[in-house]
């Protein structure tokens, strides 16, 4: 890091491919001394939220009202769980926030009788008090879990597939209209269920978003597109717009920010095919609006035409020479 400042003292640096408590440690190590964030953490916690976030905008709804279930307490897990409670905290600020997230690891529902938890994990230990609240008895019951919890979304970052069987998707819907169901494991071999799956388990009232890409299909003579909840809808445009907004660090708004600006780039045509995410084809433009929004938040004196140009002026455009064979 010390090399890194001396030679690019203005370089943003993207965390990679650590593993829970290491990848914790080392993001809380420098996000206050270094321009930083770790994508696996920050940037799939951003993306997870916005397709949230949309999925609240088909079915009316508020983020505060729901109740997410995670399933899955790695790195990406907790992640995402930090970014929603800070988000519902901020919305809701006189409740306890975590009586609406819920996170299991392989043993069950994590809980403050975890006598080997890891400290990153140490947010999300639900209390006797909050096991009592939804009469909660057997913790590494992910069915009763979800019979006493009554999550309205339900994430996978467990890397187990098949976790999301039909008994747990027929539990949602007994007080569920439309649950939202992200199955965020990649490849598709790890993922939690098959989309296809749950929209037929659900008569087609799931709201679904997959950590990897899946074929559309057809349920019911309408035709499903599923979005890939990518990260790369996310740190392109978080890295860019703290580059030119010459932040000293990466916050936890500018991920907020980026997931707010990612699920109002969904439009009513991708809406009607059950996207929860922009198509893929449209990066480039999300990127931009992305930077665009973290640079006029950064600095309340830039106009939007100013954040524009700073944009267009660094982005890099892939245009190349036409090469022409001798003859």
């Amino acid at each position: 890091m010390e090399a890194v400042k001396e030679v690019y003292p203005r370089a943003l640096i993207q965390w990679e491919d650590f593993r829970k408590q290491n990848a914790y440690n080392i993001l809380d190590r420098h996000k206050e001394n270094a321009l930083s964030f770790n994508d696996d953490i920050q940037g799939t916690a951003a993306v997870a939220l916005g397709g949230v976030l949309t999925a609240c905008k088909i079915k009316q709804e508020k983020l505060e009202d729901q109740r997410i279930l995670i399933m899955g307490a790695g790195a990406a897990g907790i992640g995402i769980g930090r970014l929603l409670l800070k988000t519902i905290s901020y919305l809701q600020p006189d409740k306890n926030v975590l009586a609406q997230v819920a996170i299991t690891d392989s043993t069950g529902l994590i809980t403050v009788f975890d006598e080997k938890s890891d400290p990153y994990k140490k947010d999300f230990l639900w209390s006797q008090d909050l096991l009592d609240q939804y009469e909660i008895e057997d913790t590494s019951n992910l069915l009763h879990l979800v019979e006493q919890f009554k999550p309205s979304v339900l994430i996978g970052t467990s890397g187990q597939p098949g976790l999301f069987s039909q008994d747990i998707v027929n539990a949602m819907l007994k007080y569920n209209t439309r649950p939202v169901i992200m199955p965020f494991s990649n490849p598709d071999t790890l993922s939690e269920a098959k989309p296809e799956d749950l929209i037929q388990w659900t008569n087609g009232k799931a709201l679904v978003a997959a950590g990897s890409p899946f074929p559309a299909f057809t349920y019911d003579n309408k035709s499903f597109r599923i979005s890939q909840g990518n990260n790369v809808f996310i740190f392109p445009g978080v890295g860019l717009g703290a580059l030119l907004a010459q932040a000293k660090h990466v916050s936890s708004k500018m991920f907020y920010l980026a997931s707010k600006t990612l699920s109002e780039q969904v439009t009513p045509e991708e809406l009607a095919q059950g996207m929860l995410f922009p198509h893929i084809t449209r990066l480039r433009e999300i990127t931009r609006e992305i930077a665009i929004t973290i640079i006029l938040d950064h600095d309340a004196k830039t106009t939007r035409a100013q954040a524009e140009e700073k944009v267009d002026q660094f982005m890099w455009e892939p245009t190349y020479p036409t090469l022409i064979a001798e003859k």
